[in-house]
């Protein structure tokens, strides 16, 4: 079986709900599962310009402030089609303001649906590996509070 290495790059932003935190998850077109918003490098782009640029596209968020921690890697492997893929997805942990979205209508056909979160409910939609990535953010956040 052949495997190949696949790269992406996003945002867990995080907003504090007064006291209580929330996440913006994504629902892709093509396998309907949910995750944080993320994508592919285009051209020289830096790793965050690439997860800033996923996060505008998927999300309609611009205004975030990342935090200075170092971001959160997560690492899984899935199968298409016989080809065994190694994914490395690199996270930043980022506040916003305000729970403000709306995916451009450009994007529309990729991400028809967007929500936001609290950590319980993020469990029961997301893969464990992701929902371990939010968990960490969330305490990212706490401990810069």
């Amino acid at each position: 079986m052949d495997t190949k290495l696949d790269a992406s790059f996003g945002f867990i932003p995080v907003y504090d709900d007064g006291g209580e935190l929330k996440t913006i998850i994504v629902s892709n077109k093509k396998d309907r599962h949910w995750t944080s918003p993320k994508g592919h490098k285009i051209g020289g782009e830096t790793d965050l310009e690439t997860a800033r640029r996923e996060l505008f596209e998927e999300t309609g968020i611009k205004d975030i402030d990342v935090s200075s921690a170092d971001p959160i890697k997560d690492a899984y492997e899935y199968e298409i089609e016989g080809v065994n893929y190694r994914k490395t997805v690199t996270y930043f942990v980022g506040l916003v303001k305000t729970m403000a979205s709306a995916t451009p209508a450009d994007f529309k056909k990729e991400i028809p649906e967007t929500r936001w979160v609290t950590l319980a409910e993020a469990q029961k939609l997301l893969f464990p590996s992701s929902f371990q990535v939010v968990k960490e953010a969330f305490e990212r956040v706490k401990m810069f509070k």
